[in-house]
């Protein structure tokens, strides 16, 4: 039984291939990640590109095995906000991103807004306090500077993202 195993990091996309019946590694590819958009504070990347390169993995793999199944790992702790049918126009919004640390109107950082009015107590259960590579942070900041982003947009992980574009099923990976 051969299975794809996908890695979705910060500074390369790894793709590997397992004969899981013998238990080795067959074969392996490793690309740098696609290049950041954006200025000191915004880290974007045209989400497409992690489609792609998983697309092209599986399908390169198929050409030569019989699969079994493909498990995609995404430690990234960002997000994709999606308010078009155009893959193209999605951007990820990389946990390296800082937006939340610009200055609103009233000189307060977007992230000092948010911690006034959500307590600490409020996000122990989340288990993370509110910080600047926290999505929610940068979603809100992103939405608050532009009030024309609609707002029924679908929000996703990488990994669930790339999931929805290969398979037309929006799920949440574990």
């Amino acid at each position: 039984m051969k299975v794809i195993g996908i890695d979705i990091g910060s500074s390369f996309l790894k793709g590997f291939l397992f004969d899981m019946d013998k238990g080795r590694l067959i074969e392996k590819k490793k690309t740098p990640s696609p290049k950041r958009l954006g200025s000191e504070t915004r880290f974007e990347v045209y989400a497409g590109e992690y489609v792609e390169f998983v697309k092209n993995i599986i399908d390169d793999y198929a050409k030569s095995y019989d699969l079994a199944g493909v498990v995609l790992a995404t430690q990234m702790h960002g997000f994709v906000y999606s308010t078009s049918l155009k893959m193209e126009d999605d951007l990820y919004v990389s946990w390296q991103d800082m937006r939340c640390l610009e200055k609103m109107d009233n000189g307060q950082t977007y992230l000092e807004f948010l911690q006034s009015i959500i307590s600490e107590d409020e996000m122990k259960t989340c288990g993370v306090n509110l910080k600047p590579s926290l999505g929610c942070c940068n979603l809100f900041t992103m939405l608050s500077q532009n009030p024309n982003i609609p707002r029924n947009g679908h929000l996703y992980t990488i990994g669930s993202y790339i999931i929805e574009k290969l398979t037309g099923r929006n799920i949440c990976h574990p």
